[in-house]
């Protein structure tokens, strides 16, 4: 999976989670607290997007991400073609 397919599935989860964000650009330099997810949004678009990649990646590596790119190049890590 390409990290652009990587990107659009994480924001299909970020929209779903806060449809608020439907209208708004989401871009690989936002992260998801400015986004307006809170803690428990934030956890749930991560968990949804490792389900949908069929990955795991741990707290210390999500916590490490400072926005959106990061997280996408951290789930491209652990994903397998």
């Amino acid at each position: 999976m390409t990290k652009d397919e990587i990107f659009e599935v994480m924001s299909r989860h970020i929209r779903y989670v806060e449809p608020e964000t439907e209208a708004a650009p989401i871009s690989r330099d936002d992260n998801l607290k400015l986004l307006g997810l809170d803690s428990v949004a934030r956890v749930e678009v991560l968990l949804l997007t490792m389900e949908s990649l069929g990955v795991t990646v741990s707290n210390t590596e999500l916590a490490a991400a400072r926005n959106l790119g990061e997280l996408v190049d951290l789930f491209a890590l652990h994903t397998h073609d």
